[in-house]
């Protein structure tokens, strides 16, 4: 509210101005007065233009809301003689606050100058012109008045009342207003409460406190006002409760050793430990008395008073009443209290550890061991223990003070114990050593001494000297044993002190000396050797070979950490051993076969293991371990055939052999690969194998003949078994197959089945088969043929006389077939003739052996004839035609039907067949065939009754006939026209065309003629025009046009007459009506309207999607009922038409809702949708509008701050300037307008520190606002609200900052070194590659004050631009992305820059920043990853025989990328080197040529003499398996006679490399397309474009042609040209010779470049060089010799050449001072070039087709084009 006040002594009111740096000043100043200053000639005074006011009242808001400088009134005055005005201000206190300018004659603005601060001011105090109200603003926050800074509460008072404050707040109305609030320092406030009554905050107690968990709280009391919006101010008040103890709780110990030590031979009364405990109550503090409760009263005790425990007996940690050395006892600490009764106690437990001294010996557990041995045991047998002994040994001190070592004594060498050396208690072994000495016919009772001796003395003395008077203690004679701290790790010493020169008051302390380690002990094996059995193809041994070396080096440190290893023997790499557990596995499966060895089954295998620690210097020990690897039965016999077949008669003699089976087995050792055989099922007594051999016989006695056998067996499938000498479950067995089959022999006669009686009827059908006779015959394959015996068989008639063959011939009714006895009526069989048939069958078997008589068998068949009514009777007429009148009277006679029968059966009887009602009208009397009616019949019904009549005989089965009766019925006009059941609906499109057929009314009458015969009329009211019928077709048609919007349905009337054209007048006609009713079906003819609403839809962001937005609705006259009349609503455009949607409206078809298809969230704004009303007819009608939907955005998205983070420390140096920009903070709202515009301000904080500083509104830009200093405050600590300008109700975030204020001796991070360099190894897992960065020197030693401790973080500024490494600023763990190669980078240089500021990446400046760098080096270390590579596919060179034995003539030269000793590349002869076509090299038994493994260099490895002639093949990458010789290589020439560069055609043949015949060419194409894949690389390198087979094409007529006259010109004209030169080929033949021979003399031997060689080319000889095979290349032979006898597959042009080729004869005779043969090294072709980085000479560039063209007689021929 803002209130007006008015002094009544017009006094000047006082207000309280801001200054402009925030500091509140008190000063008066007066309310303005405005004096209106006229200059004018007349008397009348002017006046202000006030609306007819009495004031001028202007509110205004204080602070800066109205800052200076602002506009707050224009005044306006007139004068009413025209003069003009002047504006001015009555000089008062105060007046300074407002300036006045005038702007035109009668007009004048007033200003603000200073700021307006209402709670200054007592009262306004108004002139009669002017009033100024200054309105509150929320800018004073409550002040408390004087209250209790302490109040002390006992720990049980009750809840009540303990304090109570107030505050006050100078501003007016709710801001004005306070609340309380409390907090506590802990935030422990659950004890507590606060409540507002009256304006004063009253302070509670809630809960009962509690002194030992708290004792004091400190409550901060908040007073805020109640502003709803703006800021709100808030005052604190402290309040400290201090909690008053009282006696509530028992001791509590503060000094306790869980765990003390004392040597087992400390002295009684020597101190242990100290135990002190104090009393609960913190605030009483009561004395403690101590005593123990249980546990070691016989050996301690404890001093009542001080709590020292001490013992009185003396102490044996081997005592088994000890737990094994450890003492528990419980103390119990008693409150010596006055108040309270029992006295309060607790208690505690203190384990004590007697230590070990050496003061027990060794011991067996048995006092005497007897044992025997065989004499015949071999070496390592071990004694086998009588009489219940336990060879163990043991020893009850601990550890060192525990080892022994094992031996015997008096054995002379005969026997070992193992282990030699056991700690506490160990189980030995006796085992023959000698076995040489065992024989029982010398000695048979050995004895001998076993030996347990301690290997620590017993009383290791300590020689230390303590000084009497400093106190410090020193070693006597330092070195030797004088420590060894695996006797004693620990020396636990009571030291005394005296007072009075050791003879007053003593006081003792425990003393315990750590004996540190050295790796003075190498790990001892506790055997001095190791055995176990492994058998064949297990993965594990057969008990875990596990072994164990103990090093007695301080446990847990590197000096006793053992890793175990294997270092010998020839099987080591099958074998590995857990580096830490010491448990030897096998790598994989053992084969037994694979170990050398005799036929036992164990095979040794020896390995030798190695224990080393991990001290500095490493110490290490070995022991052998012997692996007997015991054969298993794991092959399987295996038969030489998977299945044996043999034929054999059945009259094979017993004890005859069939056949031998033949099983081998695998296995290494006997009786494992033993085989032997036997049958194991399938034989049936008929068959025996032997054993050993496997030969299969027919047993003895018994018979195969398969017909004398049960069941009948014709083959034997034997399953015969090979089983292997394994034992038990070990023996393997393999089972083969062997199909004997029983050949059988044809000397049986068939046997008929006896086929007995059958009956036959006497019209049987032609070809039915009556029987089937059979006889069976025991052969496999007989041939069996049937017959009848026409001279055995007869026939007799019915009265059973013989019916002769010439009467009527019986035989040939029957077909009897000769293969199958299939017996068939082959013509009709007449009863009346014949009864009784006895056919005589006979069977012969057609495959019977020669020998001996026919086989046949005979049989007799009796075949008796049934007799068959086969005559039918017969009507005396063929048909039977009648008439009657319907209506007729029952019994009138109709007809009479007769019929006859030729059988002896003459008796008739007379049937009806037809249907039921029919032959219900009329009835024919079954004796004697007269027909007459029955019942009445109507002609309507039946026109005529049709029937058929049967007479049936009495034959078995009868026979009958059929007849057709016909009987007319006469008509009589009796019957109504009637309408045909049909639909009496009927339903049609409004939109047909007159004359269209509705439907077609059918009627009928039951009468005939014109009694039948129907006219149809219609009822023209019913109609109203629109519809007419066809009299006498019954048509119905439309006859005008139909609206369905009109009328939707007609109800018509029809009539139908009978007779009508001559009954109708006369009376004697008959009707039927009939109603029918038709629709008017609708047509989608009238389009939608729609009903849009005329304002926006208006819904919020947040509207709920699921719930409508509005509802339209659209009107169609069409019917509603149909899809004409429904209507959709679509949405088909529009702005944002994707996202809404229409739903229909269940109820209503034509109304639909708009829904949102998702949430509108943040998608506010205006939308105009283009609806759509569309129907569902065909075609649909369209109606369409546009609907506004209007999205208003809703405050809801507070602004978030993006920078700085959160709880950020921005540093600002202490002398920064008024003004200085700190930080610029930055936050985004999600909404739009007034709802995203953010403003910045800072929230008052109780200390006041937010005034140092200011915060830009709109930029948000902190800067400072006072001077800072480092000395008064350090830190301050800011909240920044940003908030929007949200309606109804704004949003806000904060910010909180620190800003530490820093010494202007400011300093930054530096390393303590500029330079580091780290090793990262190639191929790693980055996570294995990682590495920390050092820290940073954070702070300069001038300013180490309570600064807060920042983050360091660290940045790749410089050498990551690839972003090969991460380095996570905060942990400065650097990374690479992805594993190193060394053969890429070496070496990567890295600059980190350290820098407090964590938020943002830092750009780099080197002049300011360089102190915070840090230069890392990675090394990356190499890993053998790289194979070599040979710098070329190909090495080439050539021999002359002129070479000396180890001449090296050539080099190959592999590279690897790795460095160091993984780059050494070592070079090795593979495989053995091939000859081919060879003489004089057949007794050459070495290989002929050997490699330099350190430099590659190839020398000669025998001595080549005169007469060898032949070649060395090389293999084609190791594919095709065959040698490639090449034989000439041609290129193409151009038109104009030059060289075609881009053609190449080599001529080579393959030789098998094994029998070293040439290959076909088409095997050559078929091995090449086959290892296609594999010579890829090889053809791209030579770019090999197809292989073809070249073949020899002579000159056909063809070619000839038309040029045969050029042809003939040509070689004429060379012919005369030969004769030419004929003569001076003679005169040059010897000059060319000799210069061949001169040529080849200076040849050298060919090879591939070797730095340091010659570097003559094959070029520089001009021509071609002899004995390289003409230009030899790459896979060419480096030898090529003349006078082959095997040439046959050269051409005669290269035999000629070829003869001239040879180095041998061609060579002139040589220096015998010079015996170096000549050799040529060469680069003469480009694609064979050497991959050697090596400088080139110019010659290296030659190309090669230029020396082709020196070729003058290179041919011209069909090849392939490569």
């Amino acid at each position: 509210m803002l209130l007006r006040v008015c002094s009544e002594k017009r006094s000047a009111p006082r207000v309280r101005l801001k200054s402009n740096n925030g500091r509140i000043e008190r000063s008066s100043w007066l309310l303005l007065a405005v004096i209106l200053v006229v200059q004018t000639s007349a008397n009348r005074p002017p006046r202000f233009l006030i609306d007819g006011q009495t004031e001028i009242v202007i509110r205004l808001k204080e602070g800066p809301d109205t800052p200076p400088g602002s506009l707050i009134y224009r005044l306006k005055g007139v004068d009413p003689d025209g003069d003009t005005l002047k504006f001015g201000i009555r000089e008062q206190i105060g007046s300074d606050i407002l300036r006045l300018e005038a702007i035109s004659s009668n007009e004048a603005n007033i200003y603000l100058v200073k700021e307006l601060d209402r709670e200054a001011s007592e009262g306004n105090f108004v002139t009669q012109s002017f009033l100024l109200l200054v309105e509150d603003v929320n800018d004073n926050e409550p002040i408390f008045k004087p209250y209790p800074s302490a109040v002390t509460v006992k720990e049980d008072a009750p809840p009540g009342i303990l304090a109570t404050v107030e505050a006050t707040d100078l501003d007016e109305g709710a801001y004005g207003q306070v609340l309380y609030h409390l907090q506590e320092l802990d935030g422990d406030v659950e004890n507590f409460a606060i409540q507002t009554v009256n304006g004063k905050g009253v302070v509670r107690l809630t809960n009962q406190l509690d002194y030992e968990r708290k004792a004091l709280y400190q409550l901060r009391i908040l007073a805020v006002d109640r502003a709803n919006q703006g800021r709100i101010n808030t005052g604190t008040a402290a309040i400290l409760v201090k909690v008053q103890d009282i006696e509530d709780q028992p001791p509590v110990f503060v000094a306790v050793s869980p765990v003390t030590r004392i040597s087992e031979d400390a002295p009684v009364g020597t101190s242990v430990l100290q135990v002190r405990a104090i009393d609960g109550d913190r605030g009483i503090n009561n004395r403690i008395s101590y005593s123990i409760i249980s546990g070691g009263e016989d050996h301690f005790d404890i001093d009542s008073s001080s709590g020292i425990i001490y013992t009185i007996n003396p102490l044996d940690r081997e005592d088994p009443q000890n737990s094994n050395g450890a003492y528990i006892l419980e103390i119990l600490a008693t409150e010596e209290s006055r108040t309270v009764s029992p006295h309060p106690s607790t208690n505690t437990e203190v384990t004590i550890i007697v230590t070990d001294v050496n003061d027990e010996t060794p011991q067996f557990r048995s006092e005497r061991y007897i044992g025997e041995v065989l004499e015949n045991a071999q070496q390592n047998t071990p004694i086998t223990f009588l009489q219940d002994a336990i060879p163990e040994v043991f020893d009850y001190d601990q550890g060192k003070n525990g080892t022994f070592e094992l031996f015997l004594d008096g054995d002379s060498g005969v026997f070992d114990v193992t282990p030699y050396r056991g700690i506490n208690e160990a189980s030995f072994l006796i085992r023959v050593n000698d076995a040489s000495y065992l024989d029982y016919e010398s000695v048979t009772v050995m004895n001998f001494t076993l030996v347990a001796k301690e290997t620590v003395s017993k009383d290791p003395k300590l020689r230390l000297y303590l000084h009497p008077v400093s106190g410090v203690i020193t070693v006597k004679q330092p070195g030797g044993d004088s420590f060894d701290r695996e006797l004693i790790s620990s020396h636990y010493l009571t030291v005394e002190a005296r007072d009075d020169l050791g003879k007053g008051n003593r006081n003792t302390a425990q003393l315990i000396i750590n004996i540190e380690d050295v790796n003075d002990n190498a790990p001892i094996f506790l055997a001095n050797k190791y055995e176990a059995r492994l058998l064949e193809n297990e993965e594990q041994f057969e008990h875990p070979l596990m072994l164990e070396a103990r090093d007695i080096d301080l446990n847990g440190t590197k000096n006793s950490h053992i890793e175990y290893s294997i270092i010998g023997g020839e099987y080591k790499n099958n074998f590995s051993i857990d580096p830490n557990l010491g448990i030897i596995t096998p790598v994989g499966q053992l084969d037994f076969e694979q170990i050398p060895g005799d036929n036992s089954n164990i095979r040794p295998i020896h390995l030798t293991i190695k224990a080393r620690d991990f001290g500095s210097p490493s110490l290490s020990s070995t022991v052998p371990v012997t692996i007997y690897v015991q054969d298993v039965n794991d092959h399987v016999p295996m038969f030489t055939q998977m299945v044996y077949k043999r034929s054999i008669p059945e009259d094979m003699a017993g004890g005859t052999s069939v056949l031998e089976v033949k099983a081998r087995d695998a296995d290494g050792s006997s009786p494992n690969n033993r085989v032997v055989y036997r049958i194991q099922r399938g034989a049936s007594d008929k068959f025996v194998i032997d054993s050993i051999t496997g030969i299969i016989s027919v047993a003895k006695g018994s018979s195969l003949d398969p017909d004398k056998t049960n069941p009948k067996s014709k083959r034997y499938t034997l399953t015969v078994v090979a089983l292997d000498g394994g034992i038990g479950d070990q023996q393997l067995t393999a089972a083969v197959l062997v199909n004997i089959t029983i050949v059988d022999v044809n000397n049986k006669p068939p046997v008929f089945f006896e086929p007995g009686t059958i009956t036959v009827k006497e019209n049987i059908q032609v070809g039915t088969v009556i029987y089937h006779v059979e006889a069976h015959d025991p052969d496999e394959q007989p041939v069996l043929r049937y017959h009848i015996d026409r001279e055995s068989s007869v026939a007799k008639n019915e009265e059973g006389i013989l019916v002769k063959l010439s009467e009527y011939d019986y035989l040939s009714l029957w077909d009897l077939n000769a293969v199958d006895g299939t017996l068939r009526v082959v013509r009709l069989i007449d009863r009346e003739k014949i009864e009784t048939i006895k056919l005589v069958v006979i069977v012969e078997d057609m495959a019977a052996i020669d020998v001996g008589p026919r086989q046949t068998a005979s049989a007799t068949l009796t075949i008796m004839v049934e007799d068959e009514n086969d005559n039918n009777p017969k009507f005396r007429k063929p048909f039977y035609k009648c008439s009657i009148t319907e209506n007729s009277k029952t019994g009138v006679n109709i007809a009479t039907v007769i019929a006859d029968d030729a059988d002896k059966n003459r008796s008739m009887s007379y049937y009806f067949e037809g249907p039921e009602e029919i032959t219900n009208l009329i009835h024919i009397e079954s004796q004697t065939g007269e027909v007459v009616v029955a019942a009445k019949i109507d002609h309507e019904i039946y026109p005529w009754i049709n029937l058929t009549v049967k007479a049936v005989d009495s034959g078995v089965p009868p026979r009958y006939s059929l007849v057709d009766l016909y009987v007319q019925v006469l008509d009589e006009n009796d019957n109504n026209p009637y309408f045909e059941p049909g639909p009496v609906e009927y339903k049609i499109k409004e939109n047909v065309e007159p004359g269209t057929a509705v439907a077609r009314i059918l009627a009928k009458d039951a009468d005939s003629g014109e009694y039948g015969k129907i006219t149809y009329l219609l009822d023209r009211i019913s109609t109203q025009g629109k519809f007419l019928i066809n009299a006498e077709t019954g048509t119905l048609t439309v006859s005008d046009l139909l609206d369905r919007e009109t009328q939707t349905f007609y109800n018509l009337v029809i009539e139908a007459w009978d007779n009508y054209q001559f009954g109708y007048l006369s009376g004697e006609s008959r009707n039927a009506f009939k109603q029918i009713l038709i629709h008017v079906q609708d047509v989608n003819d009238n389009a939608p309207e729609l009903h849009l609403p005329v304002d926006c839809a208006t819904i919020t962001e947040f509207h709920n999607w699921r719930e409508p937005i509005t509802s339209l609705r659209a009107t169609d006259r069409d019917d509603n009922a149909t899809p004409n009349g429904r209507v959709q609503f679509h949405i088909v455009g529009g702005k944002g038409h994707e996202m809404f949607r229409f739903e229909q409206v269940g109820g209503d078809a034509n109304t639909g809702r708009l829904f949102a298809r998702h949430s509108l969230r943040d998608r506010y704004g205006n939308y105009t949708l283009v609806v759509e009303a569309r129907d569902l007819g065909v075609p649909a009608n369209i109606a369409r509008g546009e609907l506004r939907v209007c999205v208003t955005d809703y405050n809801d998205h507070a602004p978030v701050f993006v920078h700085p983070p959160q709880n950020v420390t921005i540093k600002v140096p202490e002398n920064a300037t008024i003004g200085t920009t700190v930080v610029e903070v930055r936050a985004i709202d999600a909404d739009i307008g007034a709802n995203g515009a953010v403003r910045y301000r800072l929230r008052q904080d109780a200390a006041g520190g937010w005034r140092a500083f200011s915060v830009h509104a709109g930029s948000g830009a902190v800067r400072t606002a006072a001077r800072l200093d480092r000395d008064k405050q350090r830190a301050y600590q800011l909240r920044i609200e940003a908030y929007d300008l949200g309606i109804p109700t704004p949003l806000s975030s904060d910010l909180d900052l620190t800003i530490y204020v820093q010494n202007v001796d400011g300093y930054k991070p530096h390393f303590p070194e500029k330079k580091i360099t780290f090793n990262m190894t190639e191929n790693m897992r980055p996570e294995e590659s990682s590495v920390y960065l050092p820290s940073v020197i954070e702070r300069d030693e001038i300013d180490r004050g309570d600064e807060p401790l920042l983050p360091v973080c660290y940045y790749i500024v410089k050498g990551n631009e690839n972003e090969v490494f991460e380095l996570q600023k905060d942990t400065h763990r650097l990374t690479p992305f992805k594993p190193l190669d060394r053969e890429m980078i070496e070496e990567y240089s890295l600059l980190i820059l350290a820098t407090e500021d964590c938020a943002f990446r830092p750009s780099y400046k080197p002049e300011t920043d360089s102190a915070s760098t840090l230069q890392t080096i990675i090394k990356v270390l190499d890993v053998n990853d790289n194979p070599p590579k040979f710098v070329s596919s190909i090495f080439t060179g050539g021999i002359t025989t002129e070479a000396d034995f180890g001449l090296e003539f050539m080099h190959v030269k592999a590279i690897d990328p790795d460095q160091g000793e993984n780059s050494k590349v070592t070079y090795y002869l593979i495989g053995e080197v091939k000859r081919t076509l060879t003489e004089g090299l057949e007794n050459l038994a070495v290989s002929p040529f050997l490699v330099d493994k350190d430099t590659g260099a190839v020398t000669l490895n025998f001595d080549p003499q005169k007469g060898m002639k032949g070649y060395f093949d090389f293999r084609l990458a190791v594919v095709t398996g065959a040698v490639v010789n090449v034989d000439d290589l041609r290129v193409h020439e151009n038109k104009d006679g030059s060289v075609d560069n881009t053609k190449t055609d080599l001529y080579m043949h393959l030789v098998n490399g094994n029998d070293h015949s040439v290959m076909e060419v088409d095997q050559v194409l078929q091995l090449i397309d086959k290892n296609i894949e594999q010579l890829d690389d090889l053809f791209k390198e030579f770019n090999v474009l197809d292989t073809q087979a070249a073949e020899y094409q002579p000159l056909t007529a063809e070619t000839l042609g038309s040029n045969q006259t050029v042809f003939w010109l040509v070689w004429t004209t060379l012919f005369l040209g030969v004769l030419l030169i004929l003569s001076l080929m003679v005169c040059l033949s010897q000059r060319a010779d000799y210069a061949r021979r001169l040529k080849a003399a200076n040849a050298t031997a060919y090879a591939t470049s070797t730095p340091g060689e010659s570097d003559m080319t094959i070029r520089s000889s001009g021509g071609r060089v002899p004995n390289t095979n003409k230009h030899s290349t790459k896979g060419s032979n480096p030898i090529w010799l003349h006078a082959y006898e095997n040439d046959w597959y050269k051409s005669e042009d290269q035999l000629s050449r070829s003869e001239r080729d040879s180095l041998d004869e061609n060579a002139v005779d040589q220096d015998p001072s010079n015996e170096k043969p000549y050799y040529i090294t060469t680069a003469a072709f480009p694609s064979i070039e050497s991959t050697e980085t090596e400088p080139q000479n110019n010659h290296s560039k030659y190309s090669y087709y230029q020396q082709l063209e020196q070729v003058k007689n290179v041919k011209n021929m069909e090849t392939t084009e490569l």
